[in-house]
């Protein structure tokens, strides 16, 4: 009888020691992200999403028609073979939103936040019309900045193009965007 009494207590000694366990193990990535890193990877083997120091990606998609502004555009026509991926920061992320009108390819997101900077991995190479050639950090970049207050900076150390925009009042310098673009496009572990 008293082996009979001792089977449920061990029963549910051992449940509650499984959720336990299961409760401090360390959290999964944020729904969907995990994924998205495959599929970056899997349309830019050298790329990835890179983690950048006071933002948080809010929203990534592929995009097959992603393009400079017109009075950034060169005079050069390349076919793109590849979907360009654009990977949207904010300073806060907030709840999954829902929305009716998505980006066709969705990868992560779209979760609520102010955009805070854009990036977008593109194999087209960029040729930014107006552009001031700087090297930061040792990478070749070109930054142009609009009237409407919007810094555009390029980079193509290797076969992808980084294109970094954001507003000048995002909250960073001017120079740390570029380091952040320098950063991310010659890392081989974004």
């Amino acid at each position: 009888m008293k082996i009979l009494n001792k089977a449920p207590r061990l029963l549910i000694f051992a449940l509650l020691a499984t959720s336990l366990s299961a409760c401090s193990s360390t959290p999964a990535e944020p729904d969907g992200l995990a994924d998205a890193r495959r599929e970056v990877q899997r349309v830019y083997p050298d790329a990835g999403i890179p983690n950048i120091e006071g933002v948080e990606l809010s929203l990534a998609y592929k995009d097959k028609s992603f393009s400079l502004p017109d009075e950034l555009k060169s005079d050069e026509a390349d076919p793109m073979d590849k979907d360009s991926i654009v990977l949207v920061y904010s300073r806060e992320k907030g709840k999954l939103k829902s929305e009716d009108t998505l980006p066709e390819e969705l990868l992560y997101g779209p979760y609520e936040g102010d955009q805070t900077l854009l990036l977008t991995l593109s194999e087209r190479p960029a040729t930014v019309q107006g552009s001031e050639a700087r090297v930061v950090e040792g990478t070749e970049i070109q930054v142009a900045k609009l009237q409407n207050h919007t810094i555009y900076a390029t980079a193509r150390p290797n076969d992808v193009t980084y294109t970094l925009q954001a507003s000048t009042d995002s909250g960073f310098e001017e120079d740390e965007l570029l380091g952040i673009l320098s950063q991310v496009s010659t890392s081989q572990e974004n």
